[in-house]
């Protein structure tokens, strides 16, 4: 059973129990999306999972704190380290593009070089090597590329958010070559990475911002879908929308697609601001007005983010942050009732955590 943003939630099985008596479990995950501790209908623990590093599971062999008293037991649910599904006769993770093999660290097959390859980062010319070598801070739900946290030192006071996507970009007119294809995704890569970078200083945290993103030409839309671009974009020759001054367009791939979308005017890709600004509506955020770069005016519009940017950004998401790393959950058992308390400590905790930045379903922004 899945929520609405796809994250695994409860597990049917007809493993232990027949059809007739199958159980649910409801998993409970990480800040990596492992399922960590796995509970039944009636709040029970039915087990308890605890991962190294790079995925190896800590059992009751390994140590003599992880008992079966206290809920370390085998059990059917496949769902294991970060969400990927685990397959014991192979002794490797399924992730989707590739196999993960987590007592070796490393992927069996090699990714595409141009998937999540960056020259100022030597961990991802590894093409077999897991998220960069950096698995606590890191995910990698489809086995392309890394997923990467928002991290906080209240010690330091010093924050860091790296932004990681994939786009593909694709035409249907004839007036576009492949060359220009090949200029407009480097273009695309070259002002997106620069423009979403910075520091910038919110609530006495100084936070670095940075952005790896690869972006990569297709022959259609569904050969990008297929290969599993996160951000599907065609590219037109001129104005999208003449008649209604629309210059380029993104916004959701709808309700049913795990990617979202946009129409971009190659020609102003290629001369102007257009891609970092439409980057911004992919990460979620509306026209904005000011000199800022979410402005939909390219004659009124900043060339990098802002300050206000940041804040339309990010701001939600690392201020409640702080405020979940203040918090502690307490479980009292009132005859069985399992009640949940948060009670705020007061005092700032470091923390990490990701999220998935996307245009709200439906939603599309038009731009001058």
């Amino acid at each position: 059973m899945y929520d609405a943003s796809g994250k695994l939630v409860a597990e049917y099985s007809t493993v232990v129990e027949s059809v007739e008596n199958a159980k649910v479990a409801y998993l409970t995950a990480d800040h990596l999306g492992s399922p960590r501790i796995n509970t039944d209908r009636d709040g029970n623990v039915t087990a308890r999972h605890d991962y190294m590093p790079f995925g190896e599971e800590i059992t009751p062999a390994l140590t003599a704190q992880r008992t079966t008293g206290v809920g370390y037991v085998g059990d059917a649910v496949r769902k294991q380290f970060t969400g990927y599904e685990r397959d014991n006769e192979l002794n490797l993770d399924y992730a989707k593009a590739r196999m993960y093999g987590y007592g070796h660290w490393r992927f069996t097959s090699p990714d595409d070089f141009l998937n999540d390859s960056d020259v100022a980062d030597p961990q991802s010319w590894n093409l077999y090597v897991y998220c960069r070598n950096n698995p606590l801070g890191c995910t990698d739900p489809t086995g392309k590329e890394a997923v990467v946290n928002i991290t906080v030192d209240e010690k330091t006071k010093k924050g860091k958010i790296v932004i990681a996507a994939t786009i593909g970009i694709w035409t249907k007119d004839t007036r576009i070559s492949q060359a220009d294809m090949k200029k407009a995704a480097e273009k695309i890569q070259k002002d997106i990475q620069g423009a979403w970078k910075g520091a910038v200083n919110k609530d006495g945290i100084e936070y670095e911002v940075s952005t790896v993103v690869s972006v990569r030409a297709f022959k259609d839309a569904a050969a990008a879908e297929d290969y599993g671009s996160g951000n599907i974009i065609e590219m037109a020759k001129g104005p999208i929308d003449p008649d209604n001054n629309v210059d380029s367009n993104a916004g959701s791939g709808g309700f049913f697609t795990g990617h979202d979308a946009g129409r971009w005017n190659i020609d102003s890709v290629m001369s102007g601001t257009t891609a970092q600004h439409e980057f911004g509506h992919l990460l979620g955020v509306d026209n904005k007005p000011g000199f800022t770069l979410m402005n939909t005016d390219p004659s009124a519009r900043h060339p990098t983010m802002t300050a206000k940017d940041f804040d339309w950004t990010f701001g939600r998401e690392v201020t409640e942050q702080r405020r979940q790393a203040r918090l502690t959950t307490v479980i009292e058992d009132r005859e069985r009732g399992w009640r949940r308390k948060e009670v705020d400590t007061g005092q700032p905790r470091s923390s990490n955590q990701h999220y998935t930045f996307r245009a709200p379903r439906l939603a599309w922004w038009k731009s001058r």
